[in-house]
């Protein structure tokens, strides 16, 4: 009867350590969370670099040639990952849209919410200056004078 017992109790533990390499290998453990954690870090400097551009453009009307710190947008940003020590790139398609990139570990997962987007490929976060709101009035010439009655 204990030689059974010591089986069972043999299996059970089998059992529960393949389940727990289980769950590891699933889910990719320490190693792919760590990963995860810096591509979220990469990710929060770059939308802190597009907001403090998206302040620059709303007050000059274009994209600027390169991000920075004015007294209108003082927003604090890093433009190095300071994992790496690598330079954020950045790069001004035309007046109203602009690319930032960096080198993300797991780019695949990264999924944006909103206007901008991300190009996994080549990780890059691809944003734009939105359009202002249309007027609700009418310009002047078009309205009809009446004299009042």
């Amino acid at each position: 009867m204990t030689e059974k017992r010591g089986t069972a109790t043999l299996a059970i533990a089998l059992c529960a350590a393949l389940a727990v390499l289980a769950g590891l290998v699933v889910s990719g453990g320490p190693v792919r969370s760590r990963k995860e954690g810096r591509d979220d870090d990469r990710l929060r400097d770059l939308r802190q670099i597009s907001a403090n551009i998206r302040c620059q453009a709303e007050e000059s009307g274009r994209v600027p040639d390169a991000p920075q710190m004015t007294d209108l947008c003082p927003s604090p940003f890093v433009l190095q990952n300071p994992e790496t020590g690598e330079t954020y790139r950045y790069s001004r398609v035309d007046d109203r849209h602009w690319r930032l990139c960096a080198a993300f570990e797991l780019p695949d997962r990264i999924r944006l919410g909103g206007e901008a987007q991300f190009d996994a490929r080549n990780g890059c976060l691809l944003d734009r200056l939105n359009p202002g709101p249309e007027s609700k009035f009418a310009p002047m010439d078009q309205l009809e004078v009446r004299p009042p009655d």
